[in-house]
């Protein structure tokens, strides 16, 4: 698995998981219970962990922001502080948000699996197109970011195509010769799954809105 920073209290996120006219929400993972503070525009938004089958997240609401505004934000957990991680090769994240005389620029994708990005990665499953935008963005003038990307299912895959990394985490916790096998069987799985999807540093960084649609199969 890909962590931007290993040891970090910080295990996933942070993504935008709403942006609106004048508020927005940053959803993290965190590895224990904490307090998680977002910092933007001069002014700082906090909340507290819940837990979840013994996982931490938290969603923290910005909101007084001004519409059609873009503001740099930084997260901390605790006392510390985890986004962005110090050696990022990426601009800022931000929150810019919606303003209505604006047309929105939308950005659509589905069916994606976790595979490494190498040559043979590549050549089984094709290039990771959702990577591959994230990291032409980057480079790319802010004008043209989408303001919203849509997810429209299969982000990840619990019956077949596990790449490697999953297969040595399934077998390293339980005996795949009984049911399901090496299939994806508890929550503890699932999440292990989902940060192999999101944390390669390139879309893990992407600055926009995500709307996730997952069938989950």
């Amino acid at each position: 698995m890909t962590r931007s920073n290993p040891g970090s209290p910080l295990l996933l996120g942070p993504l935008l998981r709403h942006v609106g006219e004048t508020d927005a929400t940053v959803w993290v993972q965190t590895a224990d219970t904490a307090r998680v503070t977002v910092r933007c525009g001069g002014g700082s938004w906090s909340a507290d962990t819940f837990a979840v089958h013994g996982f931490h997240y938290a969603l923290v609401v910005v909101d007084g922001l001004e519409p059609g505004t873009v503001h740099p934000y930084t997260v901390e957990v605790g006392d510390t502080a985890v986004w962005p991680p110090a050696e990022s090769a990426y601009p800022p994240s931000r929150i810019a948000t919606l303003r209505r005389s604006k047309p929105a620029r939308l950005a659509f994708g589905s069916c994606r699996t976790s595979s490494p990005h190498d040559q043979q990665g590549n050549r089984m499953h094709g290039v990771d197109a959702l990577r591959a935008y994230a990291v032409r963005m980057a480079e790319d003038d802010e004008d043209g970011w989408p303001d919203l990307c849509v997810f429209l299912g299969d982000q990840v895959y619990a019956d077949r195509q596990i790449c490697p990394q999953m297969l040595d985490f399934i077998r390293s916790r339980r005996d795949t010769s009984q049911p399901p096998g090496e299939e994806i069987k508890d929550y503890v799985e699932y999440d292990y799954l989902y940060r192999l999807a999101w944390t390669d540093p390139a879309v893990r960084w992407i600055p926009v809105h995500r709307s996730l649609h997952d069938d989950l199969r």
